[in-house]
């Protein structure tokens, strides 16, 4: 805000219909320290880019561009508060072939996605996203539809591939939700994560 560091007094009326109903004393105190534009706490704010666009775009929907612009503006607001989404609309269009094996997946789309966000070149202020959930892989939630082995090959390229961006430390995992919930664990929650995981690591 450019305010000189010191203590601020004030007061702030409270309104009714045009009546006041109370009058109430601040005190502000601005402290004397400059908050670096790099991130140094990742954060998670559950965006739903489809809700957005949809919510805005009516009866007859949004263009391309349009969406864009909207869904931007929420991202932009959100990082101006330093608040990194859960996800961003990055991914790796996985597959196999005839024979189930691991069909060489192509990163462009998602390195498209993902290089100015985490160098900062994307946002008004510069900084990078500081982490984010990678939502490919969900211990626990299933393996997006390939076989064990090709979900274990899908994994180790998703990883080197990140470690070679230098992106490895930017990205977590989040398994299935609330694995702990009696009716999640009647059904095996933990067995599932337990399963995935070890894909995972293999």
């Amino acid at each position: 805000s450019g305010a000189e560091p010191g203590k601020y007094l004030g007061t702030i009326k409270f309104m009714s219909s045009g009546t006041e109903v109370v009058e109430a004393r601040v005190e502000l105190s601005v402290l004397d320290i400059l908050l670096p534009a790099e991130r140094t706490i990742a954060t998670a704010y559950g965006f739903s880019w489809s809700v957005a666009t949809n919510y805005h775009g009516g009866a007859d929907g949004l263009d391309e561009e349009e969406a864009f612009r909207i869904t931007q503006n929420y991202e932009f607001e959100m990082h101006r508060h330093r608040i990194d989404f859960t996800n961003y609309p990055a991914n790796v269009p996985w597959a196999v072939d005839e024979t189930g094996e691991l069909v060489p997946p192509d990163f462009s789309m998602f390195d498209a996605a993902l290089e100015k966000r985490f160098d900062g070149s994307y946002y008004p202020d510069g900084a990078g996203v500081r982490r984010f959930d990678l939502d490919m892989f969900t211990p626990g939630h299933g393996m997006m539809g390939l076989p064990e082995d090709a979900y274990a090959k899908a994994s180790k390229l998703m990883a080197e591939h990140l470690a070679e961006k230098g992106w490895l430390d930017r990205v977590y995992l989040y398994s299935s939700d609330e694995p702990w919930m009696p009716e999640h664990m009647q059904n095996g929650s933990f067995d599932r994560i337990e399963h995935d995981f070890a894909l995972l690591v293999r």
